[in-house]
C-alpha cells in the first residue's frame, strides 16, 4: 500500500507501528482492516468492524465519499462510545485514521456558528492535517530538532512505563513500601505542580485549576509514588473531560487529606471502557499504600469526579522500607515525573 499520497517519503503499513497516536485503516466500504499497535488498547474497535458505527449517521456518506475522493476531514464521532473525533485521510480506496486531535485545533473547527466562519474551519482541518504529516514525517529524521524533541517525550512515555511497572510490580507482590516515607507538606506540592503542570497542558487547550479550601497539615507519605498518583488522576481527568477542564479541590476533614478532582464525563461505561487499565493500576498502587481511591463517579449527568483520600500519619518512628532516598527528592525531580504525565497528554 503505498503512501505517498500524504505522507513525504516512501512508508510502509509497519511504519505505523511507529507512531505515537492509535491509528486505523478502513476500506472503502469503512470496515477496519488494521490497527497500529497503540490503537490495540482501544478494545471497542475491532478488525472487521465498521467505523462508521462510531460516527454520526448525519455523516456516513461524507466519510465514504472522503475515502472514494481521496480528500481529509475531521469527523465527530460518538462521545458515549469513547471516540469523541477522527482525522480521515483517503487514500487509493482505503481510509487512514488518527483518532486523536489536539483539542485547542479541533475547537476552531467545530466552534463556529456562521458560514462567513467556514473558511476558518477549513484552515483549521488543513492544519490538523498538515500535523499529522509533519509529525510522521519528523519521526523517520531523528536529526531534525523537532524530532528530537517528539523522540525526547515519547522516550519519557517510556521512562513512566517503567516507573510504573515497578510500583505495579511491588503491589501485585505485596512486598514493602516503594520508598521511604517523609514528612511532606501536601499542600506545597500539589500548588507547585499544578503550577508547573499548566503552563504545559494549556497550549493544548487544557484547563486547571486548584482550590485549597483549608489549613492541611503535613504527613508522612511515599512522596514519589503520591506524586505519581497524583498527576495520573490530573492527566486522566483531563483525557477524561469533554471540556478539558479539571478542578482540583483539596481539604482536610477527618484525619484524612481529601483530593477532589472535578470534571465533565458524557459517559461511565466508555470512559471505564478506555480507561480500565490506568483504573486498574490506581486502584492497586492506592490499596497498597493505604489510600482511598473512589475510582469514576458520574453524578446529574455529566458532573463526574475522582476521589482519593490519604491519612494524615504523624508518627516519625513509623516502619517503612528503604528502596529510594526521598529526603533528596527535590523540586526538579517532581517535575520530571511531571513531563512524564505530560507525554499522555502531548501524544493525545
Amino acid at each position: 500500500m503505498n503512501f505517498d499520497s500524504f505522507l513525504s517519503g516512501k512508508y510502509k503499513i509497519s511504519d505505523l507501528e511507529l507512531l505515537p497516536w492509535p491509528v486505523i485503516i478502513t476500506d472503502y466500504k469503512g470496515s477496519v482492516i488494521y490497527k497500529n499497535e497503540f490503537a490495540y488498547k482501544i478494545k471497542l474497535i475491532r478488525k472487521s468492524m465498521n467505523f462508521l458505527k462510531l460516527i454520526s449517521p448525519s455523516d456516513a456518506d461524507i466519510f465514504l465519499e472522503c475515502i472514494k475522493q481521496e480528500k481529509s476531514r475531521i469527523f465527530k464521532c460518538r462521545p458515549d462510545l469513547g471516540v469523541s473525533h477522527a482525522a480521515v485521510i483517503g487514500v487509493n480506496g482505503v481510509a487512514v485514521i488518527f483518532l486523536t486531535i489536539c483539542s485547542i485545533i479541533i475547537r476552531d473547527v467545530f466552534n463556529y456558528n456562521s458560514p462567513e466562519s467556514e473558511h476558518q474551519a477549513f484552515s483549521a482541518n488543513e492544519r490538523i492535517i498538515s500535523a499529522y504529516q509533519e509529525m510522521c514525517s519528523k519521526l523517520k529524521k531523528v536529526s531534525d530538532p523537532a524530532a528530537k524533541e517528539l523522540l525526547r517525550c515519547n522516550s519519557m512515555r517510556f521512562s513512566r512505563a517503567a516507573r510504573h511497572f515497578s510500583m505495579y510490580t511491588h503491589a501485585l507482590t505485596k512486598t514493602e513500601n516503594f520508598e521511604n516515607n517523609s514528612f511532606c507538606d501536601i499542600e506545597k506540592i500539589c500548588t507547585s505542580l499544578i503550577k508547573y503542570f499548566s503552563q504545559k497542558v494549556t497550549p493544548l487547550g487544557y484547563r486547571l485549576n486548584i482550590e485549597i479550601s483549608s489549613v492541611i497539615a503535613a504527613t508522612l507519605i511515599q512522596k514519589c509514588t503520591f506524586i505519581c498518583v497524583f498527576l495520573e488522576l490530573v492527566a486522566l481527568s483531563l483525557r477524561i473531560s469533554v471540556n478539558y477542564d479539571c478542578n482540583i479541590k483539596i481539604y482536610e476533614q477527618d484525619g484524612k487529606i481529601h483530593i477532589n478532582y472535578d470534571f465533565q464525563s458524557v459517559s461511565k461505561s466508555a470512559a471505564e471502557a478506555n480507561f480500565y487499565l490506568e483504573f486498574d493500576f490506581l486502584k492497586s498502587i492506592c490499596s497498597h499504600c493505604g489510600w482511598d481511591f473512589s475510582g469514576l463517579n458520574v453524578f446529574d449527568g455529566e458532573e463526574a469526579s475522582f476521589h482519593l483520600a490519604i491519612p494524615v500519619i504523624k508518627d516519625k518512628n513509623i516502619s517503612v522500607s528503604a528502596t529510594c532516598t526521598s529526603d533528596t527528592f527535590e523540586l526538579n525531580a517532581m517535575f520530571e515525573i511531571a513531563d512524564e504525565a505530560f507525554t499522555l497528554l502531548y501524544f493525545s
